[in-house]
């Protein structure tokens, strides 16, 4: 059962307890510099040897409460029996513990992971299975399981782990994280070869089709729009702009007077389009001016980073991304993207846009892609092309689909009349007393 939730909450002061060992690795105090705010470090001396100490093994455990225990790695000790002892107490009362590469192996002999995840490298997983059979290794540079995180010891972990921790202390991250399915992910074999071909051969309808469908299934104006509408903007957000213009046309010119049901989503990211393509059809509203562009791109793209944090919450959601979180909280893929624009990181730009559109081919669903469009600064790469759903998607295509849309958009009105006046007889025959056929 999952813990439950709490939402985002300020972080106060926090102290960062170190457990020096003779042989732990001090670099791993690396770390401190990349959580926000920065914690005050406390260093804890569990064996003898160990030099520049704040406080030692013994007056650790006499706390009540610390906020975080770091377990660095190194060389461990030959024997661990009573560092193992000292750290299944200090856990009890720490509210994180986080175990980065040998100090990850301590933590597992505390025996309180058993059953759990915990990280590790490549070339030490079958090792580590080896000793700890029952704890789950997976090869991850990080892994957070509750209270518990644990890392590998690579230099470039630092700055990931930090700065997933800092959101982790707001209540940004799940309470497992990043989510590492269990189940495979390719289909299995079917066993049924004749029904699987069967099923290959059955008529398949474009999404042109798909939405005509649903429009002519509607039963008031303003679903007419939304479904229209968003058709109309997933079209654009392929790059195929002319098409997504022609539904738009069509609607207006078949309900005239009713530019007020378009949607400001639809609206707004089709003027961030015409905008950046220079060209823009006559609609029946004004054209808004610089100002109003840049308010609305504002208020459509939602939840921003302030500007002084837009590079390190970039570099974050990056951090986050490379872990395999394509809905990095709280924020989102598109809008790592729409920083990366912002920030003028190309490389990235061009890997986050090539991730974001194989993850567009595979959602049918024409609102989600609303979701790109209302991004003023990716206009540009939508008119590129970077999100068209195939390679072998072509304008034509587009166009044919577009072009079966606004059929059904053009006969809706007469097929509603006939169904209201068909539904109106239906109600006064039932409004017909039954006595009165009797008299």
């Amino acid at each position: 059962m999952l813990p439950p939730s709490a939402g985002p909450q300020d972080v106060g002061p926090q102290e960062l307890f170190v457990l020096l060992y003779g042989g732990a690795d001090e670099g791993h105090l690396l770390l401190s510099d990349y959580i926000k705010p920065h914690p005050t470090v406390v260093r804890v001396a569990a064996s003898s040897n160990v030099t520049g100490s704040d406080i030692s093994l013994d007056e650790a455990l006499q706390k009540e409460k610390i906020d975080i225990l770091l377990i660095p790695g190194g060389t461990l000790p030959e024997s661990t029996a009573t560092l193992v002892d000292a750290l299944k107490k200090l856990v009890k009362v720490a509210d994180h513990t986080i175990a980065i590469d040998s100090g990850v192996t301590l933590l597992a002999r505390t025996e309180l992971l058993n059953g759990h995840i915990l990280a590790a490298e490549t070339l030490k997983i079958e090792v580590l299975k080896d000793e700890f059979p029952e704890i789950r290794w997976e090869d991850v540079s990080l892994y957070r399981n509750g209270q518990y995180w644990s890392a590998v010891g690579a230099p470039g972990v630092f700055r990931p782990l930090g700065n997933i921790f800092s959101l982790a202390l707001k209540n940004h991250v799940g309470y497992w994280y990043p989510f590492l399915p269990s189940m495979p992910r390719k289909r299995p074999l079917s066993f049924d070869a004749a029904a699987e071909s069967a099923e290959s051969n059955k008529k398949r309808f474009s999404a042109g089709e798909t939405a005509a469908k649903e429009i002519l299934a509607h039963t008031e104006v303003d679903h007419i729009f939304l479904t229209a509408g968003d058709f109309a903007g997933r079209l654009a957000c392929e790059s195929f702009l002319d098409a997504g213009n022609s539904i738009l046309l069509a609607l207006l010119d078949t309900f005239p007077n009713s530019d007020n049901k378009v949607g400001l989503y639809v609206r707004h990211s089709f003027e961030f389009l015409w905008e950046q393509a220079g060209a823009r059809p006559p609609v029946p509203w004004e054209q808004p001016s610089a100002e109003e562009l840049a308010e609305w791109a504002k208020s459509m793209r939602g939840n921003w980073p302030a500007d002084d944090e837009r590079e390190s919450t970039f570099e974050t959601l990056c951090d986050m991304v490379a872990l395999g979180d394509l809905d990095p909280r709280p924020y989102s893929l598109t809008t790592t993207l729409a920083l990366a624009v912002e920030l003028d990181q190309q490389d990235k730009v061009q890997e986050l846009g090539d991730l974001l559109a194989r993850r567009q081919s595979m959602d049918e669903h024409p609102a989600t892609w609303i979701q790109i469009s209302k991004y003023r600064t990716l206009a540009g790469l939508i008119l590129d092309g970077t999100f068209k759903r195939s390679s072998d998607q072509t304008a034509d295509i587009a166009q044919q689909d577009a072009d079966t849309v606004i059929a059904a958009i053009r006969a809706w009105p007469g097929r509603n009349s006939v169904y209201r006046a068909a539904r109106s007889q239906r109600q006064a025959a039932l409004s017909t007393p039954l006595c009165s056929s009797i008299w």
